[in-house]
């Protein structure tokens, strides 16, 4: 599966630069995107969202039923990891989570399983999160 850079929506991207983060790299995998961001003290986080789909808000990571079936997701995720290592080689921690705490959990379990180094579950500001480190 190829990794095709992809802007994200305009609405995404006026929330992040408005509150001073600064948008490092974005690419499509499969239906999603997943965006690299630097905030303005220096942490690196990722956001990921669907096509169309802003996920800057609180109502936008509220719990989605996919349209996407098994076989899709497994090789997205798959194909993420890969990059998410990527970005920890060259960037270092990342922090990955939601501000719907279900999210966060199900995300850290699936990076866990494709073999991402990451902390425990924080409470951070407007949601949960963890910290992805290089191997």
């Amino acid at each position: 599966m190829s990794l095709i850079s992809e802007e994200i929506n305009p609405v995404d991207k006026k929330s992040l630069e408005g509150s001073g983060e600064k948008i490092i790299e974005t690419v499509e995998i499969g239906p999603y995107t997943a965006i690299l961001v630097k905030n303005k003290s220096g942490r690196y986080q990722i956001g990921l969202t669907s096509h169309e789909r802003t996920f800057t808000t609180k109502i936008s990571q509220d719990k989605k039923p996919s349209t996407e079936d098994t076989k899709t997701i497994m090789s997205m995720w798959s194909s993420l990891v890969d990059k998410i290592k990527e970005w920890t080689e060259t960037y270092g921690e990342i922090h990955g989570g939601s501000m719907n705490p279900e999210k966060t959990i199900k995300y850290q379990r699936i990076f866990l399983r494709y073999g991402l180094n990451c902390s425990d579950i924080y409470q951070g500001n407007g949601g949960t999160g963890f910290i992805i480190s290089p191997k």
